[in-house]
């Protein structure tokens, strides 16, 4: 007997991606829900057994989301982001799981349950990867002293991470993609504990004012460069609250002219300066980009994933079809063979 197909409706199958939120939880794909559960097993406990162990977990269905259970199914299995799950409806709520890997091939466990250390790695590479950009992103709230005194801390850890622990010059860019010349500074405490800081008398309260962020608010800078001359890129301020945002629509034009003021004052600043060949090729590169939200942060991370897990799915779709043409092809055979018998 010729045996059923992947795509059998005696055995319908689902998978999913595994994301970011798909550790808490996990959404059963609409037109499964209503082929196979609607009206029949909503509000139901689900069974789901797996290749990797003889334990079976017990898990809620609320709507069409996989809940309390769901978590410790996904730590026993080791999943991670770059992974995806391939669900198969056995009978009554019962639910075969395959784990498959960023390689797209079936993750292998030990005997202990464990996820085989070559497949851990892999899965853990894209994890660091997606870390390793976020690093690149610093949240800073200045205060009215440091606008009086024109020196702004940097956090140690994003300091330290990246590799700015020298003093030296630092470069900001505002929304506009302007130019501001500035110091890295370096401060030790107990002759120990180094602190690294941006040190511009004027040039850091007026940056500030020019991405319109006043003391006590929040701004993102992003590090597009690292080296001897670090640059770091406005990305967003913290939205306001709504109480604040009347008083701060009154004060923007307030802002408009003392920074015109001060420039006037001052003259051009050297910041702006786009003379040299290679300043005017970075002032491009930062035109193209476009200004960041808040969010973005963690969307870095929600965007990696994503497409690691749509390469990892197109893969597996290439395979399945290879391996449906192949069924196809013998059953073909199969049948040329009775036909040919038949004959006989």
């Amino acid at each position: 007997m010729v045996k059923a197909s992947l795509f059998s409706p005696a055995t319908p199958h689902f998978f999913q991606p595994f994301l970011l939120g798909s550790k808490s939880h996990l959404n059963i794909p609409v037109q499964f829900f209503s082929e196979h559960i609607e009206g029949k097993h909503e509000g139901k406990t689900v069974t789901l057994r797996s290749d990797a162990s003889e334990k079976t977990w017990k898990v809620k269905m609320e709507g069409q989301r996989l809940t309390h259970g769901w978590k410790e199914f996904v730590e026993a299995h080791v999943l991670g982001v770059g992974d995806f799950v391939v669900f198969r409806h056995e009978r009554d709520m019962l639910f075969h799981v395959t784990a498959l890997g960023p390689n797209c091939c079936e993750i292998r466990y030990t005997l202990s349950g464990s996820r085989c250390q070559e497949d851990e790695e892999e899965s853990g590479e894209i994890d660091k990867e997606v870390e390793k950009n976020l690093t690149k992103f610093v949240k800073l709230t200045p205060t009215s002293a440091s606008f009086e005194t024109g020196r702004q801390h940097l956090p140690a850890s994003f300091t330290r991470v990246n590799g700015l622990i020298k003093p030296g010059k630092i470069i900001l860019v505002d929304k506009k993609g302007a130019e501001w010349a500035m110091e890295l500074k370096v401060e030790t405490t107990n002759g120990s504990i180094m602190y690294m800081y941006i040190m511009s008398r004027n040039g850091w309260s007026i940056f500030c004012r020019v991405n319109e962020v006043r003391a006590g608010e929040s701004l993102t800078l992003e590090l597009i460069r690292g080296g001897a001359s670090p640059m770091l890129k406005f990305c967003s301020k913290m939205e306001q609250p709504p109480f604040e945002a009347e008083a701060s629509a009154h004060k923007r034009a307030k802002w408009s002219q003392e920074i015109k003021d001060k420039t006037a004052e001052e003259g051009e600043p050297s910041h702006r300066t786009r003379a040299s060949k290679e300043t005017n090729a970075n002032q491009e590169n930062l035109q193209d980009k476009q200004p960041c939200s808040v969010s973005d942060l963690l969307m870095t991370k929600v965007k990696h994933s994503v497409v690691s897990t749509l390469t990892s799915i197109r893969r597996f779709r290439e395979e399945l079809k290879t391996k449906e043409q192949e069924l196809e092809d013998t059953l073909q055979e199969i049948k040329n063979l009775e036909r040919r018998r038949q004959r006989e």
